[in-house]
């Protein structure tokens, strides 16, 4: 089967991840309900590195950057592929 046609795991996270819990494990986790997030999930992340991370809000999303945790942001423009991209895809001027 193609690759692309594949269907992809999704778990969504929620409420305030203090303190070690079982976390549902997914290809992308969904952080859009998560309000605080402890360095306790930070080796969860490292031994994970091929996770996909969205919805993250702005705090969280500064506490994963600043950890340099192996996480790929998925988190896509609603509207699609914005004039900048299309410009670097099709070398549009």
């Amino acid at each position: 089967m193609d690759k692309k046609n594949e269907p992809v795991s999704v778990a969504t996270w929620s409420g305030e991840l203090l303190f070690p819990c079982h976390l549902i494990e997914a290809t992308i986790i969904d952080m859009s309900q998560v309000t605080a997030l402890g360095t306790w999930i930070y080796p969860w992340f490292r031994a994970r590195p091929h996770l996909a991370v969205t919805g993250a809000n702005p705090t969280i999303r500064r506490q994963i950057i600043n950890a340099h945790l192996p996480v790929a942001w998925s988190d896509l423009p609603d509207n699609g592929v914005s004039p900048s991209e299309r410009s670097a895809l099709f070398g549009d001027s």
